[in-house]
Protein backbone atom coordinates (compact mmCIF):
# COMPACT_ATOMS: atom_id res chain seq x y z
CA UNK A 1 0.00 0.00 0.00
CA UNK A 2 3.09 2.46 1.16
CA UNK A 3 4.57 2.10 -2.31
CA UNK A 4 1.40 2.65 -4.41
CA UNK A 5 1.25 5.88 -2.32
CA UNK A 6 4.32 6.58 -3.04
CA UNK A 7 4.06 5.96 -6.81
CA UNK A 8 0.77 8.35 -6.55
CA UNK A 9 2.63 11.10 -5.23
CA UNK A 10 5.32 10.95 -8.11
CA UNK A 11 2.36 10.44 -10.68
CA UNK A 12 1.33 13.94 -9.02
CA UNK A 13 4.47 15.27 -9.48
CA UNK A 14 5.28 14.89 -12.89
CA UNK A 15 1.98 16.47 -14.03
CA UNK A 16 2.93 19.49 -12.25
CA UNK A 17 1.34 22.04 -14.42
CA UNK A 18 -2.07 20.78 -14.48
CA UNK A 19 -1.94 19.13 -11.01
CA UNK A 20 -1.57 23.04 -10.06
CA UNK A 21 -4.48 24.78 -11.00
CA UNK A 22 -6.61 21.93 -9.13
CA UNK A 23 -3.88 22.42 -6.23
CA UNK A 24 -4.37 26.20 -6.12
CA UNK A 25 -8.64 25.47 -6.68
CA UNK A 26 -8.62 23.58 -3.64
CA UNK A 27 -6.63 25.28 -1.31
CA UNK A 28 -8.26 28.77 -2.28
CA UNK A 29 -11.67 27.27 -1.45
CA UNK A 30 -10.41 25.64 2.09
CA UNK A 31 -8.78 29.04 2.86
CA UNK A 32 -12.20 30.87 2.05
CA UNK A 33 -14.27 28.62 4.01
CA UNK A 34 -12.20 28.86 7.20
CA UNK A 35 -12.30 32.84 6.73
CA UNK A 36 -16.10 32.78 6.07
CA UNK A 37 -16.50 30.28 9.16
CA UNK A 38 -14.12 32.63 11.42
CA UNK A 39 -16.59 35.53 10.35
CA UNK A 40 -19.48 33.83 11.35
CA UNK A 41 -18.50 33.16 15.26
CA UNK A 42 -17.59 36.93 14.57
CA UNK A 43 -21.20 37.72 13.65
CA UNK A 44 -22.44 35.56 16.57
CA UNK A 45 -20.05 36.90 19.18
CA UNK A 46 -21.11 40.25 18.32
CA UNK A 47 -24.76 39.81 18.42
CA UNK A 48 -24.83 37.53 21.60
CA UNK A 49 -22.46 40.85 23.67
CA UNK A 50 -24.66 43.09 22.40
CA UNK A 51 -28.10 41.49 23.77
CA UNK A 52 -26.80 40.43 27.33
CA UNK A 53 -24.73 43.55 27.92
CA UNK A 54 -28.37 45.56 27.04
CA UNK A 55 -30.63 42.84 28.52
CA UNK A 56 -29.91 39.78 30.85
CA UNK A 57 -26.29 39.07 30.86
CA UNK A 58 -25.12 35.93 30.29
CA UNK A 59 -27.00 34.92 33.06
CA UNK A 60 -29.95 36.56 35.37
CA UNK A 61 -30.61 36.07 38.72
CA UNK A 62 -34.62 36.52 38.86
CA UNK A 63 -36.80 36.10 41.76
CA UNK A 64 -41.06 36.74 42.38
CA UNK A 65 -42.30 40.36 43.25
CA UNK A 66 -41.39 41.22 47.11
CA UNK A 67 -41.47 44.09 49.51
CA UNK A 68 -38.49 46.30 48.62
CA UNK A 69 -36.62 45.81 51.58
CA UNK A 70 -36.97 41.77 51.13
CA UNK A 71 -35.86 42.71 47.13
CA UNK A 72 -32.83 44.29 48.69
CA UNK A 73 -31.67 41.39 51.57
CA UNK A 74 -32.01 39.02 48.58
CA UNK A 75 -29.56 41.27 46.54
CA UNK A 76 -27.23 41.98 49.45
CA UNK A 77 -27.12 37.67 49.75
CA UNK A 78 -26.57 37.40 45.52
CA UNK A 79 -23.89 39.39 45.69
CA UNK A 80 -22.12 37.30 48.48
CA UNK A 81 -22.88 34.49 47.11
CA UNK A 82 -21.55 36.05 43.27
CA UNK A 83 -18.07 37.26 45.03
CA UNK A 84 -17.21 33.52 45.72
CA UNK A 85 -16.77 33.02 41.95
CA UNK A 86 -13.96 34.79 40.31
CA UNK A 87 -15.34 34.08 36.52
CA UNK A 88 -18.34 35.99 37.20
CA UNK A 89 -19.06 40.07 37.47
CA UNK A 90 -22.77 40.55 39.48
CA UNK A 91 -24.64 44.05 38.42
CA UNK A 92 -27.66 44.45 41.21
CA UNK A 93 -31.07 45.27 39.47
CA UNK A 94 -34.14 45.48 41.38
CA UNK A 95 -37.53 46.56 38.87
CA UNK A 96 -40.45 47.93 39.52
CA UNK A 97 -43.65 49.03 37.33
CA UNK A 98 -44.70 52.28 36.84
CA UNK A 99 -46.20 54.60 34.89
CA UNK A 100 -44.74 57.99 33.54
CA UNK A 101 -47.39 61.45 33.76
CA UNK A 102 -46.12 64.70 32.69
CA UNK A 103 -49.49 66.93 32.44
CA UNK A 104 -52.13 64.94 30.37
CA UNK A 105 -49.15 62.44 28.90
CA UNK A 106 -48.82 58.98 30.28
CA UNK A 107 -46.33 56.41 29.54
CA UNK A 108 -45.68 52.70 30.56
CA UNK A 109 -42.42 52.87 32.17
CA UNK A 110 -40.29 49.68 34.06
CA UNK A 111 -38.09 50.80 36.45
CA UNK A 112 -34.77 49.51 37.39
CA UNK A 113 -32.85 50.31 40.41
CA UNK A 114 -29.27 50.02 40.04
CA UNK A 115 -25.48 50.26 41.10
CA UNK A 116 -24.70 53.44 38.85
CA UNK A 117 -20.92 52.34 38.96
CA UNK A 118 -21.11 48.99 38.44
CA UNK A 119 -23.58 49.56 35.44
CA UNK A 120 -20.91 52.17 33.94
CA UNK A 121 -18.49 49.74 34.05
CA UNK A 122 -20.32 46.55 32.54
CA UNK A 123 -23.82 48.11 30.85
CA UNK A 124 -23.64 50.18 27.56
CA UNK A 125 -26.54 52.26 28.82
CA UNK A 126 -24.18 54.63 30.37
CA UNK A 127 -21.90 55.00 27.77
CA UNK A 128 -25.12 56.10 25.28
CA UNK A 129 -26.73 58.67 27.24
CA UNK A 130 -28.15 60.91 24.33
CA UNK A 131 -28.46 64.21 26.87
CA UNK A 132 -28.01 64.96 30.29
CA UNK A 133 -25.53 62.56 32.50
CA UNK A 134 -25.58 59.34 34.13
CA UNK A 135 -27.11 58.37 37.41
CA UNK A 136 -26.05 59.69 40.75
CA UNK A 137 -26.06 58.58 44.21
CA UNK A 138 -29.34 61.07 44.67
CA UNK A 139 -32.91 61.09 43.57
CA UNK A 140 -32.63 61.19 39.89
CA UNK A 141 -33.97 59.46 36.75
CA UNK A 142 -32.65 58.43 33.35
CA UNK A 143 -34.90 57.07 30.63
CA UNK A 144 -35.16 56.67 26.97
CA UNK A 145 -34.95 59.99 24.58
CA UNK A 146 -38.06 58.10 22.75
CA UNK A 147 -40.41 58.60 26.27
CA UNK A 148 -39.02 62.45 27.11
CA UNK A 149 -39.48 63.28 23.05
CA UNK A 150 -42.96 61.83 23.56
CA UNK A 151 -43.95 63.94 26.57
CA UNK A 152 -42.00 66.79 25.85
CA UNK A 153 -39.17 66.40 28.65
CA UNK A 154 -36.34 68.07 29.24
CA UNK A 155 -33.02 67.72 30.82
CA UNK A 156 -33.55 69.05 35.50
CA UNK A 157 -37.62 68.67 34.79
CA UNK A 158 -39.28 67.27 37.63
CA UNK A 159 -41.37 64.32 36.44
CA UNK A 160 -43.82 62.43 38.33
CA UNK A 161 -43.92 58.59 38.55
CA UNK A 162 -47.31 56.75 39.74
CA UNK A 163 -46.99 52.96 40.99
CA UNK A 164 -49.77 51.18 42.98
CA UNK A 165 -48.32 52.42 46.21
CA UNK A 166 -47.50 55.76 45.42
CA UNK A 167 -46.32 58.81 43.47
CA UNK A 168 -43.02 59.86 43.51
CA UNK A 169 -41.37 63.56 42.18
CA UNK A 170 -38.34 62.91 40.66
CA UNK A 171 -35.41 64.78 38.35
CA UNK A 172 -34.53 64.06 34.51
CA UNK A 173 -30.96 63.44 35.09
CA UNK A 174 -30.63 62.33 31.26
CA UNK A 175 -31.62 60.23 28.37
CA UNK A 176 -29.86 57.38 26.47
CA UNK A 177 -30.72 55.60 23.13
CA UNK A 178 -29.55 52.32 22.23
CA UNK A 179 -31.77 51.95 19.22
CA UNK A 180 -33.58 49.07 20.64
CA UNK A 181 -37.04 50.41 20.66
CA UNK A 182 -38.02 47.71 23.59
CA UNK A 183 -35.28 49.64 25.58
CA UNK A 184 -35.59 52.96 24.65
CA UNK A 185 -39.22 53.28 25.24
CA UNK A 186 -40.34 51.28 28.24
CA UNK A 187 -37.04 51.61 30.21
CA UNK A 188 -35.93 53.56 33.24
CA UNK A 189 -33.12 53.36 35.80
CA UNK A 190 -32.62 54.97 39.21
CA UNK A 191 -29.84 54.93 41.73
CA UNK A 192 -30.10 51.83 44.36
CA UNK A 193 -29.07 54.84 46.86
CA UNK A 194 -32.54 55.65 46.62
CA UNK A 195 -34.47 52.73 47.62
CA UNK A 196 -35.40 53.71 50.45
CA UNK A 197 -38.12 56.62 48.61
CA UNK A 198 -39.88 52.51 47.81
CA UNK A 199 -39.64 51.26 50.73
CA UNK A 200 -43.25 50.78 50.94
CA UNK A 201 -43.79 49.11 47.74
CA UNK A 202 -44.38 45.53 47.80
CA UNK A 203 -43.91 44.39 43.99
CA UNK A 204 -40.02 44.54 43.91
CA UNK A 205 -38.41 42.12 41.49
CA UNK A 206 -34.84 40.76 41.54
CA UNK A 207 -33.36 40.78 38.14
CA UNK A 208 -29.39 40.84 38.53
CA UNK A 209 -27.21 40.43 35.65
CA UNK A 210 -24.18 38.23 35.66
CA UNK A 211 -21.46 38.61 33.18
CA UNK A 212 -19.54 35.66 33.33
CA UNK A 213 -15.46 35.38 31.44
CA UNK A 214 -15.45 34.10 27.92
CA UNK A 215 -15.58 30.35 27.38
CA UNK A 216 -17.50 29.72 30.39
CA UNK A 217 -19.59 27.13 30.74
CA UNK A 218 -23.04 28.76 31.37
CA UNK A 219 -24.68 25.96 32.31
CA UNK A 220 -22.76 24.60 34.92
CA UNK A 221 -22.13 27.84 36.22
CA UNK A 222 -26.00 28.36 36.27
CA UNK A 223 -25.97 25.23 38.57
CA UNK A 224 -22.98 25.91 40.93
CA UNK A 225 -24.46 29.69 41.64
CA UNK A 226 -28.16 28.07 42.04
CA UNK A 227 -26.98 25.42 44.27
CA UNK A 228 -24.72 28.19 46.31
CA UNK A 229 -27.91 30.11 46.60
CA UNK A 230 -30.45 28.25 48.59
CA UNK A 231 -32.95 30.92 47.58
CA UNK A 232 -36.68 31.01 45.92
CA UNK A 233 -34.73 32.69 43.07
CA UNK A 234 -34.22 31.45 39.33
CA UNK A 235 -30.54 31.82 37.85
CA UNK A 236 -31.16 31.75 34.17
CA UNK A 237 -28.66 31.11 31.30
CA UNK A 238 -29.39 33.94 28.32
CA UNK A 239 -30.63 31.26 25.50
CA UNK A 240 -33.45 30.90 27.85
CA UNK A 241 -34.31 34.73 28.21
CA UNK A 242 -32.82 35.65 24.80
CA UNK A 243 -34.94 32.55 22.87
CA UNK A 244 -34.69 35.02 19.45
CA UNK A 245 -30.97 35.81 19.77
CA UNK A 246 -29.85 31.94 19.76
CA UNK A 247 -31.99 30.96 17.18
CA UNK A 248 -30.25 33.98 15.11
CA UNK A 249 -26.64 31.95 16.26
CA UNK A 250 -28.34 28.84 15.13
CA UNK A 251 -29.69 29.92 11.64
CA UNK A 252 -25.74 31.57 11.23
CA UNK A 253 -24.58 28.27 11.92
CA UNK A 254 -26.58 26.06 9.75
CA UNK A 255 -26.33 28.77 6.98
CA UNK A 256 -22.56 28.27 6.76
CA UNK A 257 -22.98 24.73 7.08
CA UNK A 258 -24.55 24.82 3.68
CA UNK A 259 -22.40 26.86 2.14
CA UNK A 260 -19.54 24.51 3.36
CA UNK A 261 -21.31 21.37 1.80
CA UNK A 262 -22.22 23.38 -1.39
CA UNK A 263 -18.13 24.23 -1.71
CA UNK A 264 -17.54 21.10 -0.70
CA UNK A 265 -19.41 19.55 -3.49
CA UNK A 266 -18.25 21.72 -6.25
CA UNK A 267 -14.27 21.04 -5.22
CA UNK A 268 -15.18 17.75 -5.52
CA UNK A 269 -16.37 17.76 -8.92
CA UNK A 270 -13.89 19.54 -9.75
CA UNK A 271 -10.84 17.05 -8.52
CA UNK A 272 -13.16 14.49 -10.21
CA UNK A 273 -12.61 15.98 -13.47
CA UNK A 274 -9.08 16.82 -13.17
CA UNK A 275 -8.69 13.09 -12.50
CA UNK A 276 -10.90 11.45 -15.28
CA UNK A 277 -8.87 13.92 -17.76
CA UNK A 278 -5.85 12.65 -16.14
CA UNK A 279 -6.64 8.96 -16.59
CA UNK A 280 -7.87 9.37 -19.79
CA UNK A 281 -4.59 10.76 -21.30
CA UNK A 282 -3.09 8.12 -19.65
CA UNK A 283 -4.88 4.97 -21.20
CA UNK A 284 -1.49 3.56 -22.54
CA UNK A 285 0.32 4.16 -19.10
CA UNK A 286 -1.95 1.74 -17.36
CA UNK A 287 -2.40 -0.69 -20.10
CA UNK A 288 1.60 -1.04 -19.45
CA UNK A 289 1.44 -1.59 -16.05
CA UNK A 290 -1.36 -4.00 -16.15
CA UNK A 291 0.93 -5.30 -18.71
CA UNK A 292 3.26 -6.37 -16.42
CA UNK A 293 1.29 -7.03 -13.61
CA UNK A 294 -0.37 -4.59 -12.07
CA UNK A 295 -3.73 -5.47 -10.26
CA UNK A 296 -6.75 -3.16 -10.58
CA UNK A 297 -7.44 -2.65 -7.64
CA UNK A 298 -3.70 -1.11 -7.04
CA UNK A 299 -4.39 1.18 -10.10
CA UNK A 300 -7.80 2.34 -8.12
CA UNK A 301 -5.24 2.72 -4.96
CA UNK A 302 -2.95 4.49 -7.13
CA UNK A 303 -5.60 7.20 -8.67
CA UNK A 304 -7.29 7.31 -5.02
CA UNK A 305 -3.83 8.27 -3.72
CA UNK A 306 -3.11 10.88 -6.64
CA UNK A 307 -6.56 12.52 -4.79
CA UNK A 308 -5.09 11.44 -1.48
CA UNK A 309 -2.19 13.83 -2.16
CA UNK A 310 -3.55 16.45 -3.78
CA UNK A 311 -6.41 17.37 -1.80
CA UNK A 312 -4.02 17.03 1.12
CA UNK A 313 -1.25 19.52 0.30
CA UNK A 314 -4.57 21.97 -0.90
CA UNK A 315 -6.05 21.62 2.51
CA UNK A 316 -2.82 21.83 4.35
CA UNK A 317 -1.79 25.54 2.18
CA UNK A 318 -5.92 26.39 2.16
CA UNK A 319 -6.11 26.15 6.15
CA UNK A 320 -2.58 27.97 6.36
CA UNK A 321 -3.56 30.76 4.58
CA UNK A 322 -7.22 30.95 6.16
CA UNK A 323 -5.87 31.11 9.53
CA UNK A 324 -3.73 34.07 8.14
CA UNK A 325 -6.06 35.75 7.17
CA UNK A 326 -8.36 35.30 10.17
CA UNK A 327 -6.23 35.96 12.98
CA UNK A 328 -5.37 39.39 10.83
CA UNK A 329 -8.73 40.63 9.93
CA UNK A 330 -9.86 39.73 13.70
CA UNK A 331 -7.27 42.22 14.90
CA UNK A 332 -8.44 44.79 12.63
CA UNK A 333 -12.53 43.83 12.69
CA UNK A 334 -15.16 44.39 10.24
CA UNK A 335 -17.54 47.01 10.55
CA UNK A 336 -21.02 46.34 9.46
CA UNK A 337 -22.45 49.72 10.53
CA UNK A 338 -23.61 50.56 6.88
CA UNK A 339 -25.32 47.23 7.11
CA UNK A 340 -26.65 47.07 10.41
CA UNK A 341 -27.63 50.50 11.18
CA UNK A 342 -31.35 49.27 12.28
CA UNK A 343 -30.73 46.22 13.34
CA UNK A 344 -31.32 45.54 17.19
CA UNK A 345 -28.56 43.14 17.85
CA UNK A 346 -25.96 45.54 16.06
CA UNK A 347 -27.08 48.96 17.40
CA UNK A 348 -24.55 48.95 20.16
CA UNK A 349 -21.29 47.97 18.76
CA UNK A 350 -21.53 47.19 15.50
CA UNK A 351 -17.80 46.22 14.34
CA UNK A 352 -17.37 42.19 14.68
CA UNK A 353 -14.26 40.55 15.14
CA UNK A 354 -13.68 37.02 13.14
CA UNK A 355 -12.64 34.45 15.55
CA UNK A 356 -11.04 31.05 14.89
CA UNK A 357 -12.89 27.82 16.48
CA UNK A 358 -11.09 24.34 15.90
CA UNK A 359 -14.43 22.56 14.11
CA UNK A 360 -14.36 25.96 11.56
CA UNK A 361 -10.94 25.12 11.05
CA UNK A 362 -10.68 21.48 10.90
CA UNK A 363 -13.90 21.01 9.31
CA UNK A 364 -13.33 21.97 5.72
CA UNK A 365 -9.89 20.56 5.46
CA UNK A 366 -11.56 17.22 6.85
CA UNK A 367 -14.77 17.28 4.05
CA UNK A 368 -12.36 17.93 1.34
CA UNK A 369 -9.96 15.32 1.61
CA UNK A 370 -12.88 13.02 2.31
CA UNK A 371 -14.65 14.39 -0.90
CA UNK A 372 -11.50 14.47 -2.89
CA UNK A 373 -11.29 10.76 -2.21
CA UNK A 374 -14.63 9.91 -3.00
CA UNK A 375 -14.69 11.68 -6.45
CA UNK A 376 -11.56 9.60 -7.26
CA UNK A 377 -13.23 6.65 -7.34
CA UNK A 378 -15.00 7.41 -10.42
CA UNK A 379 -11.77 7.72 -12.60
CA UNK A 380 -10.33 4.90 -10.47
CA UNK A 381 -12.36 2.66 -11.97
CA UNK A 382 -12.39 3.76 -15.32
CA UNK A 383 -8.73 3.25 -15.33
CA UNK A 384 -9.18 -0.70 -13.47
CA UNK A 385 -11.70 -1.60 -16.31
CA UNK A 386 -9.87 -0.43 -19.15
CA UNK A 387 -8.19 -3.72 -20.83
CA UNK A 388 -5.05 -3.78 -21.69
CA UNK A 389 -5.73 -4.16 -25.45
CA UNK A 390 -7.94 -1.26 -25.04
CA UNK A 391 -5.58 0.71 -23.28
CA UNK A 392 -2.61 -0.46 -25.83
CA UNK A 393 -4.67 1.40 -29.27
CA UNK A 394 -4.78 4.58 -27.59
CA UNK A 395 -2.22 6.93 -28.17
Amino acid sequence: MSFWLRFAFRSVLRRRRRTMITFAAVGFGIAMLIVLGAIMVGVNDTMVRNAVALRSGHLLIESSPVAMPDALAETEHWQTVVSQQERVTMLPRCSLSGVLKQGNQLRALKVQLVDPAAEFRQSPIPKNIKAGSWLKDQPGLVIGDQVATDLALEIGDIVQLETPQGDYRLPLLGTFHTGVQALDQTLGYLSLAVAELFTAEPAISVESALFADPGSDLSSLRNELQLAGGSSAQVFIWPEKLPEVEQLVKLNEFSMQVMILLVIAILAFGVANSLLISVMDRYRYFAILKAIGVRPRELVVTVIGEALVLCLGAGLLGTLMGIIVSLAWGEVGLDLSRYTSFNPHFSINPVIYPRLEPVMVLLPQGLALLAGCLAAFWPALVAARRTVSGGMRDL
